[in-house]
């Protein structure tokens, strides 16, 4: 069998004429890299050629010969997944999801203790910006304007008819409340719940009854020590 071999320098020289070829419509030419080996490769004509492997993008290995005819072959080997581009923009942070709350007391019976939970500036500019306070509420809050309960504020109103106060009430993005109990007994657990207030859902409270309407015609019931949109107290949180 007749053998033909062609030196590794004369493939080397091949290269760098195919790659100036490639450079001169490039607008960013990359250097020729330099070959990582070479082998004897059988051709189809019965003759043998040096072969050598050159670096390729993305991780790749070419094996490049002169095969018959004077022609250049380049075969691929192997390689990974393409790169990603340098830097990628990465994707925007979802939107955290948007919780209201107020506190429902009675002025004239909160204790001590609850009202300095109430306004302790533990909570009080502490809590995530998600976490929105629609306000302090007396047991009524009445618009002078219309005579009813502000019809935002009605929903807190009807989560605490007739159970215990202060009453601490989170709404998200759901009608019914996903907090709705008894004030914490220090502003460090409020905090906590109003840091993370799906962890502490809770079911309905006792004593609530499904079909029941504790604002009829948008006017909630009357205790003692009510108050009107006029001495709303401590509403801003």
């Amino acid at each position: 069998m007749r053998k033909f071999a062609i030196p590794l320098a004369a493939i080397v020289a091949t290269l760098i004429y195919a790659a100036a070829a490639f450079a001169a419509a490039a607008a960013d030419p990359q250097p020729t890299p330099s070959p990582l080996g070479q082998c004897q490769i059988p051709l189809s004509d019965g003759t043998t050629t040096t072969a050598a492997f050159m670096p390729g993008p993305n991780g790749t290995l070419s094996l490049v010969y002169i095969g018959p005819q004077n022609s250049l072959v380049i075969l691929t080997i192997g390689g990974d997944h393409p790169t990603p581009p340098p830097n990628p923009i990465p994707p925007p942070d979802p939107t955290p999801q948007l919780y209201r709350f107020a506190i429902i007391e009675n002025p004239t019976s909160s204790t001590p203790a609850q009202r300095m939970v109430m306004t302790s500036s533990t909570w009080r500019g502490h809590r995530p910006a998600n976490v929105i306070c629609d306000g302090i509420l007396p047991t009524k809050l009445t618009d002078p304007a219309t005579g009813e309960t502000p019809a935002p504020l009605k929903r807190y109103y009807a989560a605490a008819a007739s159970l215990p106060l202060p009453r601490l009430i989170i709404f998200g993005p759901q009608p019914t409340p996903v907090f709705n109990s008894e004030l914490p007994a220090t502003p460090q657990r409020l905090l906590e719940i109003l840091t993370n207030p799906e962890a502490t859902k809770n079911a309905a409270p006792r004593n609530q009854r499904p079909d029941s309407n504790p604002c009829p015609n948008g006017t909630c019931p009357t205790t003692q020590g009510s108050a009107t949109h006029a001495n709303r107290g401590l509403l801003a949180a």
